[in-house]
């Protein structure tokens, strides 16, 4: 449950899942985004990156793009690991 300002209850946020490669150079648009999503639109973003895994990373992968209300893929860089998470 989201509370707002006055402690009312509030919709959960839409969930957009990102895929695109775990490179440094890349970090800071993935931050931009996210950060544009929750303020322009009220969508949180997270990738597979996010958090620590207690399971398989692809399992959590999948979970993720199933949970997700949208999924942006960053193919630009013609990342095999990024065209298989997509598939």
């Amino acid at each position: 449950m989201v509370l707002g300002r006055e402690g009312k209850r509030l919709p959960k946020a839409p969930k957009c899942f990102v895929i695109m490669p775990f490179r440094a150079d890349l970090n800071y648009f993935y931050l931009y985004l996210r950060d544009y999503l929750r303020e322009q639109h009220g969508v949180d973003a997270e990738r597979g990156d996010h958090e620590v895994l207690t399971k398989p990373l692809m399992e959590k992968i999948r979970e993720n793009i199933q949970s997700a209300d949208c999924v942006i893929a960053d193919v630009s860089g013609n990342n095999p690991n990024v065209f298989y998470e997509e598939g």
